[in-house]
């Protein structure tokens, strides 16, 4: 018995390391001071003009469009992270909101169901930034979101 079972945590062991490889990740830096890794199969979409006009600066994600990422920049209007939490707690449709920190820096949590997103907003150079990932609803997805934002680093001051 104890050996079937040594069997069957070590064959078990081995597909969780299969699968944990299956997804090759690339370091990307962006013009705006930071870097992500982010998988190495994604594309890179372009961006809607009425979408830049409200802030998009990235839309990246699968060949297939189904899991993507929006990375948005807009004036902030916040002194500290602890106030950009304040004001997500108080906006209508935002769920789950409280403060992580990747790469040490401070991260405002939320999540849209209504737009199956879900979100990591921060400020940067005089912005808040957001990185957005649909869809929501995928839990496998949304713990690939968390590696992406795990591995997320600030590089420079943003270009002027």
């Amino acid at each position: 018995m104890r050996k079937l079972l040594a069997a069957v945590l070590a064959a078990t062991l081995m597909l969780c390391s299969a699968v944990a490889e299956e997804i090759a990740f690339l370091r990307v830096e962006f013009p705006q001071g930071f870097s992500l890794e982010l998988p190495a199969d994604w594309v890179q979409y372009p961006v809607a003009e009425e979408d830049a006009q409200a802030g998009v600066l990235h839309l990246l994600g699968d060949a297939s469009g189904e899991k993507v990422l929006y990375i948005e920049a807009i004036q902030a209007q916040y002194a500290d992270v602890q106030a950009l939490l304040q004001a997500a707690q108080a906006a209508p449709g935002l769920e789950n909101t409280g403060i992580y920190a990747f790469g040490g820096v401070e991260f405002v949590i939320v999540d849209l169901p209504e737009e199956n997103l879900s979100g990591c907003l921060t400020l940067l150079h005089g912005q808040t930034m957001a990185f957005l990932f649909r869809p929501l609803a995928d839990s496998d997805f949304m713990m690939e979101a968390a590696k992406i934002m795990e591995s997320y680093v600030e590089i420079s001051q943003a270009e002027e």
